[in-house]
Formats: structure tokens, C-alpha cells, sequence
């Protein structure tokens, strides 16, 4: 299932529980504890709220000041035989700064950029294992694009019994044949009309393993 951007952002960005100013008497701001917990203090990644659900206009200007970005997508349920490619994290993107030679304020400041995310004047930090965890979404897979398993093309084993989820086979169970084709959004299934066994095509997201439907 999707991860809901609100979500993602209450799991990847610290916590404070304590306020701004902690121990005895500190000023130390809570953006301040949590780079002492990175690899390198200097070197983060932050979080920049962008003024379009895709960011493309963020992801070009940042690219074009040469920082590092994470912009994970993936493609839609296809729609009219068309599977549109879409953010993952719709209206977020995240950027990895070098403090000792980037100045992250200046992404405030870039076209498609709405605000940064920020904790105690400070950016917000995202752990460096959560973004190598969420890389290992995207890296290995043929296209790049993360595979969501609801918007996949479901796979049937050749035999399997199938159930009609809509259109004009909605409630009938049918035998798995096949794809049709090289396509696998489209399958052959037999299905039994009016007491005769007739192989149709139809779309493969219109279909459910028999067991799931019952």
C-alpha cells in the first residue's frame, strides 16, 4: 500500500520531547541534538515542502544548484492503457546539504519551494538510515520507479481460479490461462457463460485470486 505522506514524514523526522531549551539553563536547539547523532554533523538530509504534489519544479532548480536529492516515484494502476508516474511523497522532497559548502537557507528561496521543514530555527533532519532504507525501494528495480503492489499488474499462476472484480465478467469466477500477448495488463481467462466454456481477454486489474474473493 501507498505510504500516506503525513505518515512518512511523523516516522523519518525526529521527535523533540523536550523543547528548545533543555538541561540546565542550555540554549542548544533540538536541530543541534539530533546532528550530534549523525554520521557527520555538517552533512544532513532535510525535508523542503514544494508548492506542486509532483515537486518538478523544485527538483529542477535544487538540481541546478547542485545539491543532492531524493525524489522517489512510482507508476500508477494503469488508467486508458496509460500508467502515470507520480511522487510517492506527493509535495515533499528531500535534499541532502554539506554545511562547510552549501548554504541550505537558499533552498528557501527556490523556485517549486514552498518552505522547509523546520525543528527550533533549525532544518529538520531525516536519519541517514531512513533515506538509505527508502533507496532500497527504488535501487535494483529494472525501471527505477518504486513497485507498489496496488498498482501493479496482479500475477496468477497458469490454472489458477480467478474472480471477476468488475465490468462485464463482475462476480464470475473463471480459470487463468495466460497473458495475452507480451502486456501483462491484459490476460486470457476461461470462463463458463450460460453452461459453455469460452476463453475471453480482459484486463488483469479487473481480477482477483478466487481465495480473496471468497
Amino acid at each position: 500500500m501507498r505510504v500516506r505522506a503525513a505518515v512518512w514524514l511523523v516516522w523519518v523526522l525526529p521527535t523533540p520531547r523536550f523543547s528548545c531549551r533543555y538541561g540546565t539553563g542550555g540554549k542548544e536547539s533540538f536541530g543541534w541534538v539530533v546532528s550530534k547523532l549523525a554520521k557527520s554533523p555538517h552533512k544532513f538530509w532535510l525535508v523542503l515542502k514544494t508548492k506542486q504534489a509532483s515537486s518538478s519544479d523544485a527538483v529542477q532548480n535544487v538540481a541546478k544548484q547542485d545539491f543532492e536529492y531524493f525524489h522517489p516515484q512510482f507508476r500508477m494502476r494503469a488508467v486508458n492503457n496509460v500508467r502515470r508516474i507520480v511522487p510517492l511523497f506527493p509535495y515533499y522532497l528531500m535534499v541532502h546539504v554539506n554545511e562547510r559548502k552549501q548554504d541550505w537557507k537558499v533552498l528557501s528561496y527556490t523556485r517549486g519551494v514552498d518552505h522547509i521543514l523546520m525543528n527550533c530555527g533549525n532544518p529538520s533532519r531525516v536519519r541517514d538510515a531512513v533515506v538509505e532504507e527508502l533507496r532500497t525501494l527504488v535501487d535494483g528495480t529494472e525501471d527505477g520507479y518504486y513497485h507498489d503492489v496496488d498498482h501493479e499488474p496482479p500475477r496468477f499462476a497458469h490454472g489458477e481460479s480467478v474472480y471477476g472484480l468488475r465490468g462485464l465478467f463482475k462476480d464470475k469466477y473463471g480459470e487463468y490461462r495466460g497473458l495475452a500477448g507480451n502486456n501483462a495488463t491484459r490476460v486470457r481467462v476461461l470462463f463458463n457463460i450460460l453452461g459453455r466454456e469460452a476463453e475471453f481477454q480482459v484486463r488483469a486489474d479487473d481480477l482477483a485470486p478466487a481465495m480473496r474473493a471468497a
